[in-house]
C-alpha cells in the first residue's frame, strides 16, 4: 500500500478511535460499502453509507473501532484511488478478509 494511501487509512481510523465517525471527506461520493459476515450488505454513496454507520453504531453507548495494526491484522479492506477511498469492506472474521486479498493467518 503507497504510503499516502496508509496515511489516510491511518487518519480515518484515529478519528474512529475517538469515537468520531462524521467525517467523509476520505470518501468517495460513489462509496461501495460493504459489511460481510454479520449483516451482509452492500450500499452505494455517501449517505447510504452514512445511514449504515448509524443503524451500527446506535446499537451500542459508545461505540468506537480500533486498528491492532495495519495490513497485518486486518478486519476491513480499503480500496483507494485519487486519495478517497471507493470500497470499503467490512469483514467480521478476519480470515474472510485476509482471503479476499490472497493472504493467509
Amino acid at each position: 500500500m503507497p504510503s499516502s494511501n496508509l496515511d489516510l487509512v491511518r487518519s480515518i481510523y484515529a478519528a474512529w478511535e475517538r469515537g468520531h465517525f462524521s467525517s467523509v471527506e476520505w470518501a468517495h461520493p460513489a462509496i461501495v460499502f460493504e459489511s460481510i459476515g454479520f449483516d451482509s450488505t452492500t450500499s452505494t454513496g455517501v449517505a447510504e453509507m452514512g445511514q449504515r454507520w448509524r443503524e451500527w453504531v446506535s446499537t451500542w453507548e459508545d461505540y468506537r473501532s480500533e486498528a491492532e495494526a495495519f495490513a497485518s491484522s486486518v478486519t476491513g479492506v480499503f480500496e483507494v484511488r485519487d486519495g478517497k477511498v471507493t470500497r470499503l469492506a467490512l469483514y467480521w472474521e478476519r480470515a474472510d478478509a485476509l482471503a479476499e486479498l490472497g493472504l493467509e493467518e
